[in-house]
């Protein structure tokens, strides 16, 4: 028989829902749900428009892996400052490392251009906005998986880190957000082509140490 897939429009749907699904039990008031549910929506469209390159996988699972990024990272809020710290005697002064949905740290500017050269000249007010942000997690990433190799979750281990994890082995961080990416990969298109590799044996571990 014929197979019939389901439609754009219907795609783009389960895939906000996929998106929202995560964030189901923040802000339970009707303002903030709205709130939330246009900065995710905002945010979807960045993902979309560098999923589209499907420099990692393909684009169903590039969507994917950034997503789960985004959602750890932020939860998708389009101008968070993170990794945060208070410098000096009351009042201190507060200082953050990362911006943006993809918490790109404040160091990148220095180094961005080795990643691609059209990133010389980038600055933090340039990493704040939303869309550049996403265009740098992404880049970011194909780095990482062209530098490391192995599976999505060395490369997801390679974005929290800043390095390669040795023996091509991912922490539990870079096991955990491929496995929300499979998920989500599961969620909205149907598809299992999301291998994170290593899984079993180190979220076991994990879990014996609580």
């Amino acid at each position: 028989g014929t197979i019939t897939l389901p439609g754009p429009g219907v795609v783009m749907t389960l895939k906000i829902l996929a998106l929202l699904t995560l964030l189901s039990v923040e802000d339970p008031t009707i303002a903030k749900r709205q709130k939330r549910v246009s900065q995710v929506e905002e945010i979807h469209s960045y993902i979309e428009e560098q999923a589209s390159r499907a420099e990692l996988v393909s684009y169903q699972s590039d969507w994917a892996l950034m997503a789960s990024i985004g959602y750890f990272e932020s939860r998708y809020h389009p101008a968070l400052e993170g990794d945060c710290r208070l410098i000096g005697p009351p009042p201190a002064t507060k200082r953050c490392a990362s911006v943006g949905p993809f918490q790109i740290t404040k160091a990148a500017p220095k180094w961005m251009h080795i990643i691609k050269k059209e990133w010389a000249g980038v600055t933090v007010d340039d990493l704040r906005n939303p869309r550049i942000n996403a265009k740098a997690s992404y880049d970011i990433l194909v780095y990482h998986k062209r530098r490391c190799g192995g599976s999505p979750a060395v490369w997801l281990t390679a974005y929290t880190t800043g390095r390669c994890p040795k023996g091509d082995r991912p922490n539990f961080e870079g096991i955990r957000r491929c496995a929300v990416a499979s998920a989500l990969l599961k969620r909205a298109f149907g598809s299992d082509e999301l291998i994170c590799g290593h899984e079993g044996k180190r979220l076991r571990r994990r879990t014996r140490r609580y």
